[in-house]
């Protein structure tokens, strides 16, 4: 007889273990922030999907599946707060743990080393610190171009004469969002603070260089072959003279670019001049360097002595303008059209629109030197500045070639740049360029 009592308790018992197994995970945390600013309020509910009697309080805070806290302050950030189901005997717990953000505040920027006497062969490296501050930051900089960065809090730059007097600054900056299922951001935690530094450069004397005048001959600039080098050549030219500066040779330390050596290309002096180009190999698609004002500045900087370039530079009849598109129609004509256009002549037209508009570009009239991939003669139209995106290479005659050769070109960018040479022989009628500003393509 012992024996069917024994397994009427054994059902007995699964069943009552079933009940708790359904119990398990019916209850979930519904709009519970993240975080927190301190000083705020917060809000978090306890839902349940059970069907069956049950009762959800919060113990201790609450008598309801609602829990609210006010005034929250940083001393409360961690601590956790549990909302308790019961039901015919059977709970189950969820906690929900509060983070209190605060900060950032009292942003600083620190420099190391901090004795900048310069010249683009040592990097500096900028810190960012933002104190009392939770969760940990993110940071911004602005005023300086970082390179190789690891860590958004430090900043590393070659830093040169011409930047005696940049101001740089940092942003330290505290956001965290949380998102409900559909992917909406519903809580926003921000806190900022800047910190800003001004460089006060030392400037370093040059090892070499020298000031010249170019003129209709060829001249030359050879490095000197030693290392530890900075030099600084200043040209100049006769008003109405165009400075051209081609490479003959180049030989620049590669495996650790423009951080051994590196030649750098300025429009002006080299503290307040536009940076045209920085190289640590070749020239690339900014042969020649021709300089819109009278002056082109070459800074040389070598670690290495195997470093070194020679340089031809000398005059060309000139034609640098700086122009401005709208939206009526203007023109751009090289000297001498429509008879002959003259040799040796370099035109660079820098054209500029209103921002968030294009310029679009038309031929109406085109006939140079016609040789194998332009070679001789030609125009190239820039998106933008000399040496960014080539939106077309012309020579010959329009009226020999296809029509969808000389199409309309648009820019990209709310600025071209027409840059028209000629070499000694065979000069043409030239050309006629319309252009106007458009809307954005």
């Amino acid at each position: 007889m012992s024996s069917p009592v024994f397994y009427s308790l054994c059902i007995i018992t699964v069943i009552a273990s079933t009940f708790l197994v359904q119990a398990v995970g019916a209850l979930r945390l519904k709009k519970c922030p993240s975080y927190v600013m301190e000083k705020s309020n917060v809000s978090c509910t306890c839902l349940t999907k059970m069907k069956k009697p049950h009762n959800v309080t919060w113990p201790g805070h609450s008598q309801s599946g609602s829990l609210f806290l006010t005034n929250v302050q940083r001393s409360d950030n961690g601590t956790q707060y549990t909302c308790l189901l019961t039901a015919d005997g059977s709970k189950e717990e969820v906690v929900y743990t509060l983070r209190v953000a605060y900060g950032p505040y009292d942003g600083q920027v620190s420099i190391s080393p901090s004795h900048l006497v310069r010249n683009g062969t040592q990097p500096v490296t900028l810190t960012c610190t933002a104190e009392d501050t939770y969760p940990t930051p993110s940071y911004e900089w602005s005023g300086v171009s970082c390179e190789n960065q690891v860590s958004d809090d430090a900043c590393t730059f070659s830093l040169y004469p011409k930047d005696n007097g940049r101001e740089v600054t940092c942003t330290a900056e505290s956001v965290t969002l949380s998102r409900k299922p559909s992917y909406t951001f519903h809580n926003s935690v921000r806190g900022t603070a800047s910190g800003t530094i001004n460089l006060n450069v030392t400037l370093l004397r040059p090892d070499c260089g020298e000031d010249l005048v170019a003129n209709s001959s060829e001249q030359f600039i050879t490095s000197p072959g030693h290392s530890n080098q900075y030099c600084v050549w200043h040209i100049t030219a006769s008003p109405g003279q165009q400075i051209w500066v081609d490479s003959l040779e180049m030989e620049l330390e590669t495996r650790d670019p423009c951080n051994r050596a590196s030649v750098s290309f300025y429009d002006g002096d080299e503290k307040n001049g536009k940076l045209l180009g920085k190289f640590c190999k070749r020239l690339g698609n900014y042969v020649p360097i021709m300089p819109a004002s009278g002056m082109a500045t070459i800074v040389f900087v070598s670690t290495w002595g195997g470093s070194g370039f020679r340089l031809i530079y000398k005059t060309l009849p000139g034609c640098v303008e700086s122009l401005t598109a709208d939206s009526s129609i203007q023109t751009i004509e090289p000297p001498g059209y429509p008879e002959k256009y003259l040799t040796n002549m370099v035109c660079v037209w820098q054209i500029t629109a209103p921002a968030g508009k294009s310029i679009r570009l038309n031929f109406t009239d085109f006939q140079i030197e016609k040789s194998r991939s332009c070679k001789w003669d030609y125009v190239h139209i820039y998106d933008g500045e000399r040496g960014g995106q080539l939106l077309g290479e012309y020579c010959g005659n329009k009226d020999h070639q296809s029509k969808a050769k000389f199409k309309p070109v648009t820019s990209f960018m709310n600025k071209t740049t027409v840059v028209f040479k000629s070499d000694v022989l065979y000069p043409a009628r030239g050309f006629s360029l319309q252009y106007t500003a458009t809307d954005t393509v």
